[in-house]
């Protein structure tokens, strides 16, 4: 007995070193991973979503516990946010999650040690993120749990994603294509996902020990009502959205354009660290009149395939655009002009088809034709209800003109 404490003292140890200055809650986490005789996604059932914590059980959704260190510390994950939440709502949000689980479990989809090992992986190769985890060491004690939940509900949304196709319940691909939406009752899919998680929580087994009660009747991380544009604009004219959207845009043969790739790291409230890789796209026409050059309409699209792997209600929070004007400069690298703002709200787009877009407006004069000039533009994306932890925007330069 004596001779095991000192093996899982040593593991432990090693772990510590090998990720600098995350805190030990974290490394003994990823020793459990590390345990043949232990499953982390068994402890995550058995002890509650902390497992290091291992608290006083408040509730027991189908067979998954949930204890008080679970809602003592997402109310202080609440709190770092911003974000002012009555208790019994986020008492309701780790009831959801419980119960997505069991469902998971029950379809054979939940994420297993080695998905959840791999993502936590992935995620602290980028020095921002262990930074990030130093200086806030709240996020130690839920990383792996939150790398699990991710998984899970990716896992279940793609279930149903699939199993509504194969019923012709489903449209064979994402479209905004209203002939072929009206061939489909849940057209895209969300609303089957929406209508079988909420059946199964619905008629959930569950007991609690204290006053909390869960809200059963409707879904409490998916809003109600979302609002999503109907079409991209560019030279005047309505680009119908589909899966070639890019290359639609394309098709102009705009004379002015750049491109350029981003990640954005973040951590979000309910959800932990995520990476999420995208790329900035700028169009624009160049005019000819007289002596002068003009620029005319200009998009800025941010585009990512990241998105659409994205769980479904994780997905819902993705928003992106430009970030300020765009700015003309002479080869000599000279400011010459500012064309326009971007009047709405930063991240006022919503995202569309996994695209994240932002569109521009008609630009201006810049001076003598015989001039060449550049254009700088910026844009990036963020998670609503998250800490920036690096990316999220870039600059693009555009080809001389």
């Amino acid at each position: 007995m004596k001779t095991k404490h000192l093996t899982m003292l040593a593991v432990c140890c090693i772990v510590t070193i090998f990720i600098v200055g995350i805190p030990f809650a974290q490394a003994t986490e990823e020793s459990l991973l590390n345990q043949g005789a232990t499953s982390f996604v068994e402890s995550v059932k058995e002890t509650g979503f902390l497992t290091a914590a291992n608290d006083e059980i408040i509730a027991v959704v189908d067979g998954w516990k949930i204890t008080q260190a679970d809602l003592d510390n997402r109310i202080n994950e609440h709190e770092f946010f911003n974000k002012e939440e009555d208790i019994s709502d986020i008492f309701n949000v780790l009831f959801e999650e419980a119960a997505l689980y069991s469902q998971a479990e029950g379809l054979g989809v939940l994420a297993t040690d080695v998905e959840v090992k791999q993502y936590v992986e992935d995620i602290l190769k980028d020095r921002d993120v262990i930074n990030f985890l130093k200086q806030n060491p709240i996020f130690n004690d839920s990383l792996y749990y939150y790398a699990f939940k991710f998984i899970t509900y990716n896992n279940v949304y793609q279930y149903y994603l699939n199993e509504g196709r194969e019923l012709g319940l489903i449209s064979p691909s994402w479209t905004y294509n209203e002939d072929v939406l009206s061939c489909y009752p849940y057209g895209n899919g969300d609303d089957y996902y929406l209508e079988k998680t909420l059946e199964f929580k619905k008629n959930i087994d569950w007991t609690g020990t204290n006053t909390l009660r869960p809200t059963v009747d409707k879904l409490v991380q998916v809003s109600e009502t979302t609002v999503s544009p109907n079409n991209i604009l560019f030279e005047d004219e309505s680009v119908e959205e589909n899966d070639n959207i890019v290359d639609e845009i394309l098709a102009f043969n705009p004379t002015v354009n750049a491109s350029g790739s981003g990640t954005l790291v973040c951590a979000a409230s309910n959800w932990g660290p995520v990476s999420l890789k995208y790329n900035v796209h700028y169009h624009a026409e160049k005019y000819i009149d007289s002596s002068y050059t003009e620029l005319g309409n200009q998009d800025i699209l941010i585009t990512s395939a990241a998105v659409g792997d994205l769980p479904r209600e994780y997905r819902d929070r993705v928003y992106g655009g430009p970030t300020n004007s765009s700015v003309a400069y002479t080869s000599s690298g000279s400011q010459v002009a500012s064309f326009w703002s971007w009047n709405k709200s930063y991240w006022g787009s919503y995202i569309i088809n996994y695209l994240v877009w932002g569109r521009g407006s008609y630009g201006g004069l810049l001076g003598s034709s015989s001039n060449n000039y550049y254009v700088k533009a910026t844009g990036g994306m963020l998670v609503e209800d998250s800490t920036l932890i690096s990316g999220g925007s870039i600059t693009i330069k555009s080809n001389t003109f």
